[in-house]
């Protein structure tokens, strides 16, 4: 019996098991190419980057707030998310609440108060 093992001890194969690499899971269409926007760390970005050095690249946290890859791909599907609050202020311990929307021109994502009425705090 053990040589049976140490015979087909030499066809298995542990590589998949000790690998880190995750799965990619794809978040939305890139804005900027064909590509997939994938989870790549600490950003968002493009799967197409290395083939076709595509740029985009969104930030897992901005002002101060994780932006979820459920918030990313309604920007990628609408070019808005859902109003996203408590984003903090630079220099203050005050806080801001926003929606984030892809700019066309600047290729980047961007504030928006648009439909926010900030002095009621409440969408218009």
């Amino acid at each position: 019996m053990f040589e049976k093992v140490l015979e087909e001890s030499h066809s298995w194969d542990f590589l998949p098991l000790l690998s880190n690499n995750k799965e990619k899971i794809a978040i939305g269409h890139c804005k900027l190419c064909s590509g997939i926007v994938i989870d790549k760390g600490k950003f968002y970005g493009c799967d197409q980057y290395l083939i076709t050095n595509c740029s985009l690249s969104i930030p897992k946290k901005i002002a101060g707030r994780d932006i979820s890859s459920v918030q990313i791909k309604k920007i990628l599907e609408t070019g808005t998310s859902s109003l996203i609050r408590g984003f903090k202020k630079s220099q203050k311990n005050d806080t801001f609440d926003a929606f984030l929307t892809w700019d066309n021109i600047e290729e980047k994502v961007k504030f928006s108060f648009e439909g926010y009425d900030r002095k009621l705090n409440s969408k218009k």
